[in-house]
């Protein structure tokens, strides 16, 4: 029976649709709600397709295959499996932070090129949401690096606690020449980070933008060109969210991953690193 009613009442609204939509301002209306959604749509999915292009050029996504060392605990004292099964995940990290600035820096050039393609058809440029997710990606980008640094630091310094027998086996130097580079090319990367995270903090109040202009001048989150510019105490700080940038954290990430190949249980199924 209530199969039965809910049957009718189904027929009922469908027989009765026709004559709902058949007023022009309804149809009008309607038609405009469906233009708006299939733009919004066209907009999104373009989006995402040119980030993915991005991405599957640059290996974020064809990437995935790329090789990261994962050691074989089995090759190792029991006791001692904890402590590399820690470390495969700080090396693993290493590799999805690296990710993190590759999607930041895709986010970064597609709202660049939407930028460009709207200038050269002289049409006005979304302050609201392109220009806004320039500076999202900046600041993630600046975020990435730190923790790019910081995991770098961990494996170096305490990776190997409670694993003296990888320790003896592993070339040292190469991870120094790799924590070398790092701070070499990003000299900065802390108080860039700090200078992000800690915006509100540094601006409350006059003492404090004092301490933390330069000249008189304070900066918070300013881009000139692709460098992402911030004052902290009394400096201006910055790094370049490009392919440089980008280049320079694969090298390093390389340096780091390449003293572990031979540990590596799966290292036959992927890309060798590049030669350091």
């Amino acid at each position: 029976m209530v199969l039965s009613r809910l049957t009718r009442d189904s027929w009922l609204l469908i027989s009765t649709l026709p004559r709902l939509i058949s007023s022009a301002r309804l149809r009008r209306s309607v038609e405009h709600v469906f233009q708006q959604f299939f733009a919004a749509a066209r907009g999104f999915f373009g989006a995402i397709l040119i980030i993915f292009d991005r991405f599957w050029h640059q290996g974020a996504i064809s990437g995935m295959r790329e090789w990261v060392p994962t050691i074989e605990l089995a090759s190792f004292p029991i006791e001692e499996q904890e402590a590399i099964w820690n470390l495969n995940l700080a090396l693993s990290s290493l590799n999805n932070y690296l990710k993190d600035f590759q999607a930041a820096l895709a986010l970064f050039d597609f709202c660049e090129s939407q930028c460009q393609a709207l200038q050269e058809r002289r049409e006005p440029i979304p302050r609201n949401w392109l220009m806004p997710w320039q500076f999202i990606a900046g600041r993630d980008g600046a975020m990435t690096i730190f923790h790019f640094g910081k995991t770098i630091e961990s494996i170096k310094e305490s990776g190997f606690f409670g694993c003296p027998t990888l320790k003896a086996k592993i070339d040292h130097a190469q991870l120094r020449i790799g924590a070398k580079l790092f701070r070499q090319w990003f000299r900065d990367f802390e108080r860039v980070r700090h200078s992000v995270a800690h915006a509100a903090e540094l601006q409350k109040n006059q003492e404090s933008r004092k301490r933390n202009s330069m000249r008189g001048a304070s900066m918070q989150n300013v881009l000139v060109g692709r460098n992402f510019q911030n004052t902290h105490g009394g400096r201006i700080l910055s790094y370049e969210i490009g392919q440089t940038t980008m280049t320079r954290l694969k090298r390093t990430q390389d340096q780091f991953f390449a003293p572990f190949k031979e540990f590596d249980q799966f290292s036959e199924f992927y890309q060798s690193p590049p030669a350091p």
